[in-house]
């Protein structure tokens, strides 16, 4: 085997040629006596040249570009479906805002006894007398507080005269 060829076959299993270098390779496998002491490189180099040399059969092609079209109108298809969800989207939050701006419930009202009443006089003064009623209660339960207050003061004075009185007895 000529040592330039042998050197070139050891690169290659090393990984280390170069394009060109793997050409030389596969045009001489033909000559036989080349790689007479190593039949399996020359099995492999006489494969690279004949697939090299073969043509994709056309039904491949066919496959391929049916592939390429599908995928491309499956795109088209993504495209559109977003586009009209985007602009369903639109339009829902478009008639909410518009709905809910327009909407004419700005007065006041209440609801004494699971009784709704519209009348704005009623209802601000069903509120001022609720105020008033809640004013009132917190006044008493201030007072009460108060008074517990003054209560504990006065128990705490008695208990240490008890401690006194028993401390010097």
């Amino acid at each position: 085997m000529d040592t330039n060829i042998k050197n070139l076959i050891d690169k290659y299993y090393k990984g280390e040629t170069s394009l060109e270098e793997e050409k030389i390779l596969r045009d001489s496998y033909s000559s036989e006596e080349i790689f007479s002491n190593d039949p399996y490189s020359c099995m492999i180099f006489k494969t690279f040249s004949e697939e090299r040399k073969e043509k994709t059969p056309p039904s491949i092609k066919t496959l391929h570009k049916t592939l390429n079209f599908k995928r491309k109108s499956i795109l088209n298809y993504k495209q559109w479906l977003y586009a009209a969800a985007g602009m369903a989207a639109c339009l829902a939050i478009i008639f909410t805002v518009y709905f809910h701006h327009n909407k004419h419930e700005y007065y006041a009202y209440v609801v004494i006894d699971g009784v709704r009443y519209d009348d704005e006089k009623l209802a601000f003064q069903y509120i001022s007398e609720s105020f008033e009623e809640e004013e009132r209660i917190e006044k008493i339960a201030l007072a009460q507080w108060d008074e517990m207050n003054r209560i504990e003061k006065e128990l705490n004075e008695l208990e240490n005269q008890l401690n006194n009185i028993i401390s010097n007895y």
